[in-house]
């Protein structure tokens, strides 16, 4: 990447760190740019101390963890939060909370927070959720201790909060909770990966 002839101006530097999560190329200070963002940009040195230029930040980014997935809306199934990335996840979450409670019935508490996807994601959710045979307790605009105390409330057997925190709007989650209202282990984190990896998971029959 060519340098620019001259530096910018402190007016840009303030403005860069808004621009980067639009998807645009901007200069940003290290020191001004998000903390939990710099892993996720290649920062480049310039001639003058302290001021970096940042390539375009990926705007497609999928990522899977053993306490959800998170990822930026749209594009490819795989490479970022797909609608079909969401239905897996949430098929193969309901799957594994019944096989943990084969004997009655399952009730799973969703709530978000207010981010433009945010409606299209818990739609999706919960009916894939309803297509496995769970009961849903919607509690739609909520905040993730309203989600992780309605579990217990409703005495639940698990829960899933739609929301990706500090990223920007066009990111989002799901959180997953188990009966105590709290994020699921390590240990089934890694046994719900499993099942999405292997599509280890099914729906339940529709009869008159």
């Amino acid at each position: 990447m060519e340098k620019p002839s001259k530096p910018p101006k402190e007016r840009d530097l303030k403005l860069g760190c808004k621009a980067l999560f639009n998807g645009r190329k901007e200069w940003v200070k290290v020191s001004s740019f998000p903390k939990q963002r710099k892993s996720d940009a290649t920062i480049q040195e310039l001639s003058k101390p302290n001021i970096y230029i940042c390539p375009q930040i990926q705007s497609m980014t999928l990522i899977k963890s053993i306490s959800g997935v998170r990822g930026t809306i749209g594009g490819k199934k795989g490479e970022n939060l797909s609608p079909l990335d969401a239905v897996e996840f949430a098929a193969a979450y309901g799957n594994w909370l019944k096989r943990k409670n084969p004997n009655g019935a399952v009730k799973v508490v969703i709530g978000r927070d207010a981010r433009p996807s945010g409606s299209m994601i818990q739609n999706l959710v919960q009916n894939t959720l309803v297509g496995c045979g769970i009961d849903v307790i919607d509690l739609d605009l909520s905040t993730t201790p309203t989600v992780e105390m309605a579990v217990v409330f409703e005495k639940a057997q698990g829960g899933i909060i739609l929301t990706a925190s500090h990223n920007p709007v066009e990111w989002n989650a799901l959180k997953l909770l188990n009966e105590k209202g709290e994020f699921i282990s390590g240990a089934d984190g890694q046994e719900l990966m499993r099942m999405i990896d292997a599509e280890d998971y099914d729906f339940v029959e529709v009869h008159s």
